[in-house]
């Protein structure tokens, strides 16, 4: 946290009010001085390992070759530490703590008084320990080096995992192969240097960290109802839950060709998962709201395709002095769909048992059918001609139905609330890019080398950054406001020309923050700033080309570093970030970056460097 956001933040806490400049005892969470926080974690691993290996020729040609290994594993992990957060430090004055008079009549202050009994506040300790055995086999065969079959095994053992044998261990296997087509049907043609056909299967498991077979308490102090200790659950003992498993399927074609100029590998894989842990609502009675329990399916499956170009390497040494030149062309591109699998509900059903509109918006709902990271919009309809606030469609007070005029509220009270919700947004995308990679390029000629790397991403949505994180409210002196709220609304007619909605006072601001729907049953959104922050309008594509690095190198000759009495010296200047092609919607805002926050961030910005290297 930077100087700046550090003021802010304490200024945000200390809540004083803005004509008088006075602290609202009732409201502050730091009367006086600054905060303090103090996380210490020690960490204490263990591991053993050990192997036998076993390799043999079973003929006298050697055309038949056997390999076995056997390894063991065991490993402990624990972690350990104290966390808690101070306030009213006064570091300039001795590292020491103000001593704040919170009981005093006239000068109760409620809100600080309220957060001296959080956790944060009392401080937290931490102990978690994990315990891992693992036994790994491995069989290989290999025929005249052209055919190749390989044979994994491996068996895992956790504490962390249920009281029934079968789910504390869990084996893992896979089988492979590889065909050298280059060393027998190919070996006679000549541009082919080597061309390879891979394929394997196998099992993988994961476990929960967060979960445990045993029923784990939290003890607290005195309760002020009771007088007597308290406790609460922190996890509920799940001694059901069994590994998540996935099944893997790839296949891969190396190559290398034209004398090794052109390189690479064209893949294919195909992931299953089944027993994938996801969280079920349970009764409030049993001391927790959640639950975790093996119930997901999850599909995954992408292309990749990695070259790697020599179109001209002239390149040599002769007595210490590089002539000649090289250019290397490697671009990369990667390809990923994943799409949630539940094999009772339907397409685009929702797999929690409660999710709340922000899951809808923030990208957290888990849909039948759809990507992970599927996040969705309201649907902005324009801006009010009367007063510039803004509208978006399934909110007017009113619809008509068969010709008939009948209160919205009353259409909405008869729907499900997950049918509301899709009445008043929309899908707007994938966080996650289906395509991505990067080309990479480097130019040599005598002691000069030129490198740059190209990134790319295509197929993601993200959300432009906040322009209403205060409802509407105008920021005070102190805060900074986006440029685009230059451009808002501000008599009627800027509405066919603008799209930033107005300041609103009085009534209309009232209805922004609370709308009609507020505190109903399908509620849809807390104000009409979120919905616009949150609506489709501000939804831009992800796509990107990207210049991430660019490098010129220098390196001095060899006959002159003798002279010097080094062994060698080189000069490097180099450059991150120096530009993106991306959509002129962001406005400056990286594609990286999420609108999730209410911060008023500057997009990533360009480094440079200039290095001298010598080597004595």
């Amino acid at each position: 946290m930077s100087l700046i956001q550090a003021k802010k933040y304490i200024a945000e806490l200390r809540k004083k009010n803005a004509e008088t400049g006075e602290i609202d005892f009732g409201k502050t969470l730091c009367p006086s001085g600054g905060e303090l926080r103090l996380d210490n974690t020690k960490n204490e691993n263990y591991s053993f390992r050990g192997s036998l290996t076993f390799n043999k020729s079973i003929d006298k040609g050697q055309e038949h070759v056997v390999s076995a290994a056997v390894i063991g594993e065991l490993s402990s992990s624990r972690y350990s530490g104290f966390k808690i957060t101070k306030r009213g430090y006064l570091p300039e004055r001795g590292l020491i703590f103000d001593k704040i008079e919170s009981m005093t009549d006239g000068n109760l202050y409620t809100k600080y008084n309220e957060w001296l009994l959080t956790d944060a506040a009392r401080g937290q300790l931490k102990d978690n320990l994990t315990n891992l055995v693992g036994l790994i086999g491995t069989a290989t065969y290999s025929y005249r080096n052209a055919y190749i079959f390989n044979v994994n095994a491996r068996i895992d053992f956790s504490n962390k995992f249920g009281d029934a044998s079968n789910d504390r261990l869990l084996p893992i296997w896979s089988v492979s192969g590889r065909w050298n087509m280059h060393e027998n049907v190919l070996r006679n043609i000549s541009w082919i240097d080597m061309l390879a056909l891979k394929m394997s299967f196998g099992y993988q498991g994961n476990m929960s960290a967060q979960d445990s077979p045993r029923l784990i308490i939290k003890k607290g102090g005195t309760d002020n109802d009771f007088k007597e200790y308290s406790s609460t659950i922190d996890r509920y003992p799940n001694p059901n839950l069994k590994w998540e498993k996935t099944s893997t399927y790839n296949v891969d074609v190396d190559f290398s060709l034209f004398n090794n100029k052109i390189n690479g590998t064209v893949g294919y894989y195909y992931r299953y998962t089944t027993d994938a842990f996801l969280s079920k609502k349970v009764s409030v009675v049993n001391g927790i709201d959640t639950y975790t329990v093996n119930s997901g399916n999850l599909k995954n499956q992408g292309y990749e395709l990695t070259l790697n170009f020599v179109p001209i390497n002239t390149m040599t040494t002769v007595n210490g002095k590089r002539r000649g030149l090289v250019w290397r062309f490697d671009p990369n591109f990667g390809s990923v769909f994943n799409q949630l699998i539940d094999k009772i509900k339907h397409k685009d059903q929702v797999l929690q048992d409660e999710v709340t509109f922000e899951d809808y918006l923030n990208g957290r709902v888990q849909i039948s059918g759809r990507p992970v990271n599927t996040f969705y919009s309201y649907r902005y309809k324009g801006l009010n001609s009367k007063n510039g606030a803004p509208m978006f469609y399934g909110t007017e007070a009113t619809t008509i139905v068969d010709g008939e005029e009948k209160d919205t509220s009353e259409i909405y009270e008869a729907m499900d609330r997950e049918d509301v919700w899709m009445t008043v947004m929309e899908h707007s995308g994938c966080r996650e890019p289906f395509l991505q990679g990067s080309i990479s390029n480097y130019l040599g000629w005598k002691n000069w080398g030129l490198s740059f790397n190209l990134s790319y991403s295509i197929g993601s949505k993200i959300r432009l950054f906040r322009l209403y994180p205060n409802q509407g409210v105008v920021n005070g002196p102190e805060q900074n406001l986006r440029r685009e709220l230059v451009n808002r609304w501000r008599r009627p007619g800027d509405e066919l020309n603008t799209n930033v909605p107005g300041i609103l006072s009085g009534r209309d601001h009232l209805d922004a923050v609370f709308p009609w729907w507020d505190g109903e049953t399908y509620d849809f959104s807390r104000t009409l700033w979120d919905m616009y922050d949150f609506s489709n309008l501000r939804v831009a594509s992800g796509n990107y080309l990207k210049l991430s690095s660019i490098s010129l190198r220098y390196i001095v000759p060899e006959s002159f570093c003798e002279k010097l009495r080094v062994k060698s010296l080189y000069l490097n200047l180099s450059g991150t970030n120096l530009f993106t092609l991306c959509s002129r919607k962001l406005k400056g805002q990286d594609p990286s970056q999420s609108g999730s926050t209410d911060l008023i961030n500057i997009s990533v910005r360009p480094t440079y460097s200039l290095q001298l290297n010598v080597t004595f």
